[in-house]
């Protein structure tokens, strides 16, 4: 992505003009970049949508009369990467271009015929999971299984060699299939009468985190957990717990400045690390790389982004 970002720069340098570009209906454009300047591994590109209606007007301070604003105005919203961690923050503002307008804006500078698109994937995150992972105390964990199907596909495929723990496990769910005649199976690990125990939170992490929760033969895991101890137990239930994961800046006011982000998001995302590790190394397993010798457009011509 950075060589993209400086193909872009570029333009913006050499004829600022064909930065500004219509997609889907918005006036749009990128302006200066923020880059750390020390190794250019991450940068902030501040994106704007041209404030065409509602304009604010200014204040004479000599007469007190309200007066148009000459210079165009915009609402931004800045994608700032890093290449290290190869993930972009994109900033929330609701009045700036959305991440598909953002999308849509990169890609206007890629040949309408090129075999790769610019795609922003969402980095999710479970909820519940990070409440078991910020606990104090996990009690008990509950996992209810659809016995059928495929569970049995889901399993069959997980199950290599020796007989392990899985092993066991569903040759204990098809007993209770066919003896109870049951479509449902619920195992609860838990403590017991024991006040003062609480299971090991890094390893029923683990477990958890292997697990593929959108699998079918899965109804729901919920797991019994408290943050102190004489706090009461709550329950996380993390089937359908899934967001978008979402990084705060510690500031005041709603609106990040492109420096402020340059300068914090190195720490923050070294910070946050844990949580999306794992999404963006599987996603660069199958990746290819298209390195950077390629052309893009750089004579803006209205057309529509497919």
């Amino acid at each position: 992505m950075i060589p993209f970002f400086k193909k872009i720069q570029e333009i913006l340098k050499d004829s600022p003009q064909n930065v500004i570009r219509r997609i889907n209906g918005k006036i749009m454009r990128v302006h200066a970049y923020e880059w750390n300047h020390m190794n250019e591994d991450y940068l902030v590109v501040p994106i704007g949508k041209l404030k065409e209606k509602n304009k604010p007007f200014g204040s004479d301070p000599t007469t007190q009369k309200l007066i148009d604003i000459p210079q165009e105005m915009f609402d931004v919203n800045s994608v700032a990467y890093h290449k290290r961690y190869r993930v972009a923050l994109l900033s929330s503002n609701l009045a700036g271009p959305n991440d598909n307008d953002i999308e849509d804006y990169l890609n206007s500078y890629l040949p309408t015929d090129a075999e790769y698109k610019i795609r922003l994937r969402p980095i999710m995150r479970n909820i519940a999971l990070e409440k078991i992972r910020d606990a104090q105390e996990a009690r008990s964990v509950t996992i209810s299984l659809n016995i059928g199907r495929p569970l049995n596909d889901f399993l069959s495929g997980q199950v290599h060699g020796e007989r392990n723990a899985l092993g066991h496990l569903k040759a204990l769910m098809e007993f209770s299939k066919t003896t109870l005649e049951s479509n449902t199976f619920t195992l609860t690990l838990g403590l017991g009468k024991k006040k003062k125990a609480t299971l090991d939170i890094g390893a029923l992490i683990e477990l958890l985190e292997s697990i593929n929760l959108d699998a079918n033969c899965i109804d729901e895991i919920a797991v019994n957990y408290r943050n102190k101890p004489d706090e009461k137990i709550d329950i996380a239930k993390l089937k359908d717990s899934t967001a978008v994961l979402k990084i705060f800046f510690p500031i005041k006011g709603t609106q990040l400045g492109t420096e402020y982000i340059l300068n914090n998001m190195d720490e923050i995302l070294r910070n946050e690390r844990q949580k999306y590790y794992s999404q963006v190394k599987e996603h660069f397993l199958n990746a290819t790389d298209i390195g950077d010798d390629y052309e893009i457009n750089k004579v803006w011509e209205e057309m529509p982004v497919v």
